[in-house]
């Protein structure tokens, strides 16, 4: 109950005030979490927004990933995209998985 409520207040300082007919949170590792959720709040529904993958990994290379001074930067940008493609691929696993198990609460658009 108590984390029920931690979330549901974090989720309602997002309106800031303003009527809303639903509320949402764009973590990608929330996937993960769904099946938690969905314990926690039963009329929950899960939108899994699937991106083009080398959109996803530029956007990750700038915000979490730069080449060190001095690197090869090409080498650098290729050891990082070995390395996210396995969470890349179980990230598009857990949701399949998640509209196996949720079906009509589970929706996965491009």
């Amino acid at each position: 109950m108590l984390l029920a409520t931690g979330i549901l207040l974090a989720l309602d300082r997002q309106r800031n005030g303003k009527p809303c007919r639903a509320i949402g949170e764009k973590t990608p590792e929330n996937v993960f979490l769904f099946p938690r959720l969905k314990r926690l709040f039963p009329a929950a529904r899960f939108i899994g927004i699937v991106r083009d993958p080398r959109d996803i990994l530029a956007s990750a290379w700038h915000i979490f990933q730069k080449a060190a001074p001095g690197d090869d930067e090409a080498a650098a940008k290729a050891r990082f995209v070995r390395e996210a493609c396995p969470q890349l691929d179980a990230g598009m696993r857990a949701m399949l998985a998640l509209r196996t198990r949720y079906g009509e609460d589970c929706r996965i658009v491009t």
